[in-house]
């Protein structure tokens, strides 16, 4: 039976012998059930008989895995420097070493402020951005690059932005 614009939306309906049948929009299908059965256990659902709900929370969860697998992507992708933080205990990281040669050579150290935007991070250099006060208080932006092998600097240089 095909549909025509009159037709019932899609769904499950009452058939003369008791059981329902499913209408898919269009047509009848081959899939019936009994009204007063209990509804299938989540692994006999056919595919038809997902609901909106499920199918959202489905989807929900989708979402919330590829989430994750980005979170855990970049996190593993830099994690090689183990901290961003100031403390002694992370100098040894890569990219901490590289801002601590950086800061011994600019004039107001503890004004230094690292755009981790701009920075660029290979196996061998680290290069990027700090904005830092000259000795008259006025900020600049330089422009560095530290050569690494490992967790040790090997050269760091600092020119003007």
């Amino acid at each position: 039976m095909k549909a025509s614009s009159g037709d019932p939306e899609q769904g499950w309906y009452r058939q003369q012998d008791g059981r329902e049948r499913l209408w898919d929009g269009q047509r009848w299908t081959d899939e019936y059930r009994d009204p007063d059965a209990p509804p299938p256990s989540p692994e006999d659902r056919s595919p038809s008989d997902v609901d909106e709900k499920d199918k959202a929370k489905k989807a929900d969860r989708v979402g919330q895995a590829i989430g994750l697998g980005v979170v855990v992507v970049v996190l593993g992708c830099c994690g090689w420097f183990s901290s961003l933080g100031d403390d002694e205990e992370s100098s040894g990281a890569p990219l901490t070493a590289c801002q601590n040669a950086v800061e011994a050579q600019i004039k107001n150290p503890s004004t230094a402020d690292f755009s981790l935007f701009d920075t660029t991070i290979t196996e061998t250099q680290i290069s990027g951005e700090v904005t830092a006060e000259n000795d008259f208080g006025a900020e600049k932006t330089l422009r560095y690059v530290c050569t690494m092998s490992g967790s040790t600097v090997t050269r760091a240089t600092v020119s003007p932005g």
